[in-house]
């Protein structure tokens, strides 16, 4: 996604990991406040870790395409851009999400 702005959209990889991260401590619940706040924090403190660990979170940067365009899309699919760079980042996110939520999860969902 590209803003009219400019601005473009974050790696899957972080919008999923702060979706996960409220999902995991949520639990089946509508979180209270506290909770939120917590969630809010440690989605934050995710996202800065992605930052650190990749240098950014744009996914266009991340994966060298732009997808508000056709050609973009095209390109990122030719290229194989998915199993050269992309799934990396997920990775990451998924063992990075598991580790800050490791207790959230036992505790709202055993």
């Amino acid at each position: 996604y590209k803003s009219k702005e400019g601005w473009q959209g974050a790696c899957g990889g972080v919008a999923g990991g702060g979706a996960d991260i409220g999902s995991i401590m949520g639990g089946d619940k509508i979180m209270d406040e506290p909770t939120m706040n917590m969630a809010y924090l440690k989605a934050a403190k995710y996202a800065h870790e992605f930052e650190k660990q990749f240098g950014t979170v744009v996914c266009s940067e991340l994966c060298g395409h732009d997808f508000s365009t056709p050609e973009g899309m095209m390109d990122y699919q030719k290229e194989g851009t998915w199993g050269k760079k992309c799934y990396k980042y997920v990775v990451w996110a998924v063992d990075r999400i598991r580790k800050e939520t490791k207790k959230d999860l036992r505790k709202m969902w055993e």
